[in-house]
């Protein structure tokens, strides 16, 4: 292995996620093997159906090429999907290139564009995910040669493993937007904080509904709680040293019914992570009451009674038991009955199961 394909496979081992991580590699890819296009296209099974998307390097490419080649896509003529995975293939070799009697892709685009010489390999991986890379170059270099054609055969099984990461990567980036979107419904954020009480972490919603209020701030790396800080404090170096696995979340409540409602919930440490480790989930809530649409949606989901999905929007929104009865109108015993019932229908045994459950389950829905 030379000093270039050690460069390109480590190119590789970054490219997973970002965009700019991908664009590093077809970089590298392009300039290793003289060209003046790398392209990649994935094609992605993911939980909304297959997903494509298309990355570029040409430095020197026409202002109007991306325009024009979803225009010439009915005419391309290359077999994508009967591609041997691994194989690479120059753009003349294909059966149904050699049977145009008139190439209008390759004259009307291709030439035009500067790729007068082209290669193109698949790249497939286990759960279905592929991928298609090209590389072209101009009419005054000359062809690809079998050693260019070799190096793209040997990078492609780290390509397949690169491939994995990032179908992995794109399905956790939609599960955590799908989360932070049923965040924004419910009023909810999440502030991490390490095993010291400093914030590792705040999401979106976090940090916006405590730019709305005075009663939680963040100074430096800690969080202060204004008049009620000593409670605060109390309630979170409990957690924050508690030894037991799975110890029971705490409510808190800041500034009365129309303040903020937190949710302390310890997490065990796992060594291994260091010391700047989420060691305390704080759920913080502007209590409101969600929308009847919601209520609906979580009774036909959970087949919970009307007045069952309304305490469980309730309590996932923050509140105690006796504040959520009071909300619901029942009394405070008949409300304890009811989240028996509700966490055997969910499947859940805890609140903060009940409010994991119900920001996962939501986040399905078009809420707006």
């Amino acid at each position: 292995m030379d000093e270039v394909e050690r460069q390109l496979i480590l190119a590789i081992q970054k490219a997973p996620g970002p965009e700019e991580g991908w664009q590093g590699f077809l970089r590298d890819l392009r300039i290793a093997l003289g060209g003046n296009l790398a392209n990649v296209v994935f094609r992605l099974p993911l939980p909304d159906g297959m997903r494509g998307a298309s990355i570029m390097d040409a430095p020197d490419a026409p202002e109007w090429l991306v325009e024009r080649s979803a225009q010439f896509r009915d005419v391309d003529p290359i077999p994508y999907f009967s591609m041997d995975p691994g194989k690479v293939y120059a753009y003349e070799e294909f059966e149904t290139v050699k049977a145009l009697a008139y190439d209008a892709f390759h004259e009307q685009f291709n030439a035009p564009a500067g790729f007068h010489y082209l290669i193109i390999f698949k790249v497939v991986e286990p759960s279905g995910a592929q991928m298609w890379l090209t590389v072209t170059r101009a009419k005054n270099q000359t062809h690809f040669d079998a050693d260019d054609r070799a190096l793209c055969e040997r990078l492609a099984p780290h390509l397949s493993v690169a491939l994995h990461t990032h179908t992995e990567f794109i399905r956790l980036k939609m599960q955590v937007d799908m989360y932070a979107r049923a965040a924004e419904t419910l009023n909810f954020g999440i502030i991490d904080v390490d095993a010291e009480g400093r914030i590792i972490g705040m999401d979106p919603s976090a940090e916006r509904i405590m730019e709305q209020t005075d009663l939680l701030r963040s100074r430096g790396e800690s969080l202060h709680a204004g008049s009620e800080h000593r409670a605060f404090e109390r309630l979170l170096h409990e957690a924050l040293h508690s030894e037991i696995a799975g110890s029971p979340a705490v409510s808190f409540n800041l500034g009365g019914p129309q303040g903020l409602d937190l949710l302390i919930v310890p997490r065990s440490p796992k060594p291994e992570l260091g010391p700047r480790q989420p060691r305390v989930l704080i759920y913080i809530s502007r209590a409101r009451q969600l929308g009847p649409h919601v209520v609906g949606r979580l009774r036909a989901l959970f087949g919970l009674t009307e007045t069952q999905a309304r305490l469980a929007a309730t309590l996932a929104s923050g509140h105690s038991l006796n504040e959520a009865a009071k909300v619901v109108g029942v009394t405070e015993q008949t409300a304890r009955t009811y989240i028996k019932q509700i966490f055997l229908k969910m499947g859940v045994n805890r609140q903060v199961d009940l409010i994991q459950r119900i920001l996962t389950s939501v986040a399905t829905f078009d809420l707006s």
